[in-house]
């Protein structure tokens, strides 16, 4: 059967020399895991096979991925070559799931020994990014703002920011322990700017670092810290090199911002605990304690598995109003709604507000009066 295909200016005559049927290996629907709606946009799904390098002649082959309306999303291919030792073995598919508005969520899906396909379906639950809470505290008629009011949340418990994104998933029950992290050394300027996801940094020096040195990059709000994972350049550390880290940059730094940093870590606190899993990328997280957790202080996110440990500075979920009534949370997430208390300076508290979360918007506006 021949079939004729416009291109540009030319037309070609095209004859199939083989076609290719798919199989529906595995089907899912993605929905919100705040309201188990499916989410406005089309959802897109990524997939590799557990233990095989995605990099590995012919693999970008093994499955078809599409995506849908509803959140509907499938993986297809030809079960004979995506799993060719099926009869003997099993396998472990993982899905990278998302949505436009939300974080990639990782799935994975068991294929057990001799699966008949398509697998029952996959419902995945996913997530919104976080956002941030502002607005001005008043009191009286007409308004006049209320400086040093204290704005926090209290519902859902336990939840809390951090200044930058996870670089890796943690397990319900991991570790969030207090960790004081101390200067130390000298000062490793940058020799070239870098950029966000950048798991390479240019020194001018590497003096002092060896592999799981902690590093400070950046300073106030764009301060965080790398693990190194390796060190590369002259054996004479006081000469230019560069360091490879343990997860990628969440910010960009330049090389006239000022200094990185090693820093030691100190006696570390009592922990608190996730009280549920984390994702990559979430920007708050739900703990057991989170007033075990000091507000601008660095914490060990302590993964079971140690490749996966990373520092990250705490935002609690509270703030103080400046001169002109202002306060700002950031960030917020993790709940449908959030229950907000004002406790001003002065008289009694009012009673506290509950806030249905806009994720459509970066910033939710919520004005208070006392």
């Amino acid at each position: 059967m021949t079939r004729t295909v416009l291109a540009g200016e030319r037309s070609f005559a095209v004859v199939p020399d083989a076609t290719r049927t798919f199989d529906a290996l595995i089907v899912g629907r993605a929905v919100d895991e705040l309201t188990g709606r499916p989410p406005l946009g089309p959802a897109r799904v990524a997939a590799r096979l557990r233990g095989v390098s995605p990099e590995a002649p012919e693999e970008g082959r093994r499955f078809a991925a599409s995506g849908g309306r509803g959140g509907t999303f499938a993986l297809s291919g030809r079960p004979a070559e995506a799993f060719p030792d099926l009869d003997l073995n099993p396998h472990t598919v993982d899905l990278v799931v998302t949505a436009p508005g939300y974080l990639d969520t990782p799935v994975a899906v068991p294929v057990p020994q001799g699966a008949a396909f398509p697998l029952p379906a996959v419902s995945v639950p996913l997530r919104r990014d976080a956002v941030t809470l502002k607005g001005r505290v008043t009191t009286g008629v007409p308004a006049a703002p209320v400086a040093g009011a204290q704005v926090e949340l209290v519902a859902p418990p336990g939840l809390v920011g951090f200044q930058a994104p996870l670089a890796f998933r943690h397990p319900a029950a991991t570790g969030v322990t207090p960790t004081p992290l101390a200067p130390t050394g000298a000062n490793l300027e940058l020799s070239d700017d870098v950029h966000p996801g950048a798991r390479r940094a240019p020194l001018e020096r590497r003096a002092g670092l060896a592999v799981d040195s902690i590093v400070r990059f950046g300073s106030g709000a764009r301060a965080e810290f790398a693990i190194l994972a390796a060190i590369e350049g002259p054996a004479d550390l006081s000469r230019p090199g560069a360091v490879l880290l343990r997860a990628g940059l969440r910010f960009a730094h330049r090389r006239d911002d000022g200094p990185a940093r090693r820093v030691a870590p100190g006696a570390p606190g009592a922990p608190a605990q996730l009280s549920g899993d984390a994702f990559a990328g979430d920007r708050v997280a739900a703990v057991d304690y989170a007033g075990l957790l000091p507000d601008g202080g660095p914490v060990l996110l302590d993964d079971p598995e140690p490749s996966r440990r990373e520092y990250l500075t705490v935002r609690r979920a509270a703030a103080q109003t400046d001169a002109n009534g202002d306060y700002r949370i950031a960030p917020v997430g993790r709940a449908a709604a959030l229950t907000v208390r004002v406790v001003p300076p002065l008289g009694p508290a009012p009673p506290d507000v509950n806030h249905i979360v806009s994720y459509e918007n970066r910033e939710n506006v919520l004005n208070l009066r006392v």
